[in-house]
C-alpha cells in the first residue's frame, strides 16, 4: 500500500509538470499514443520513457531511480557491466561455455537458459530433468538477470506459472504470475507468485556459464 501511494503520488507529480508518465486513460493497444514505449496487459495503460533511458517512468519508479534523469536507471544501479565473477543464481551448474540444448542470451553471458521452454510438469519432475541436463529450473533471479541486462525480456515471460525455482512454504514454490511483454516492462519488478508443487507448468532451465571455467 504505501509503494502503490508513493507511486501514484511521483505519477502525478509528472503529470503536473506535464510529463505524461502514462496515459490519461486506458486505451487499446491498437491507439498507441504518440511518446509511448510499452503497453501493460495488466492495466490496461501505455508507458512512457520521460528521460529517453528506455526504461518506462513506471518501471525506474518502482525500482527507486529517477524518471528525469537519463543516467538514473535499474541498468545503472547494477553498475552497467555484468559480474564477472558470474556468480548468479543459487545453484551453479558451472560450465565454459553452454552445454547442449542451452544458449546465451546476448546482455547476459554468465547464464546459460534452455533453448526451449520445457514441457508442463510436476515440480519434483521439473526439477529432475533439469539436473540430468547438469542445469536447474531458472529461478526468479535467472529470469531477473535476463529481464536486467537484455532486451529480451519478452522472450522469456514467467506468466501462465511457469516455474520460478524454490520453495516458499511447505508445499509451494515459487511460479509466474505476471506479464512480461516488452523491454523493462513494469513487471519486471514482479513477476512471481506461488503455485501448488503438485500443479503441472512449464518452466526452463539455467546453468551458470564462466568462460574461464577449466
Amino acid at each position: 500500500m504505501k509503494i502503490q501511494a508513493k507511486v501514484m503520488g511521483t505519477l502525478m507529480v509528472l503529470a503536473l509538470a506535464g510529463l505524461p508518465a502514462l496515459a490519461q486513460a486506458p486505451v487499446s493497444p491498437d491507439e498507441q499514443p504518440p511518446g509511448s514505449v510499452g503497453y501493460d496487459i495488466e492495466t490496461g495503460q501505455w508507458l512512457f520513457d520521460t528521460d529517453g533511458d528506455t526504461f518506462p517512468d513506471l518501471t525506474e519508479e518502482l525500482g527507486g531511480t529517477d524518471p528525469l534523469d537519463k543516467d538514473s536507471n535499474p541498468l545503472a544501479l547494477l553498475g552497467q557491466e555484468p559480474d564477472p565473477s558470474g556468480a548468479v543464481g543459487k545453484v551453479g551448474f558451472t560450465s565454459k561455455a553452454c552445454r547442449s540444448g542451452f544458449v546465451a542470451v546476448p546482455g547476459a553471458p554468465f547464464m546459460c537458459i534452455s533453448q526451449w521452454v520445457q514441457d508442463a510438469a510436476r515440480y519434483a519432475i521439473a526439477t529432475t530433468s533439469c539436473r540430468n541436463q547438469n542445469a536447474r529450473v531458472c529461478s526468479y533471479e535467472d529470469l531477473g538477470y535476463i529481464y536486467f541486462m537484455t532486451k529480451y525480456d519478452a522472450s522469456f515471460n514467467a506468466a501462465g506459472g511457469k516455474w520460478l525455482g524454490d520453495f516458499t512454504q511447505d508445499d509451494y514454490v515459487n511460479c509466474g504470475n505476471f506479464t512480461v511483454t516488452f523491454d523493462n516492462d513494469p513487471n519486471i519488478y514482479n513477476f512471481e507468485g506461488t503455485c501448488n508443487k503438485m500443479e503441472s507448468h512449464a518452466y526452463w532451465c539455467c546453468h551458470d556459464r564462466d568462460p574461464f571455467h577449466p
